[in-house]
């Protein structure tokens, strides 16, 4: 399976979050904290 450069750049961000609290803009970073909600940091709050 092959990922484009955005996927991962995506998944590379979402796995470096771990704070609580995560101000986010759009595009990728929105996606990175989304998946970092779901992934590795369920107690984190998106502003």
């Amino acid at each position: 399976m092959e990922y484009t450069l955005k996927e991962l750049m995506t998944i590379c961000a979402a796995r470096e979050i771990t704070t609580a609290i995560l101000f986010c803009g759009t595009g990728i970073s929105m996606l990175a904290a989304m998946a970092a909600k779901n992934i590795n940091a369920p107690e984190s709050v998106i502003f």
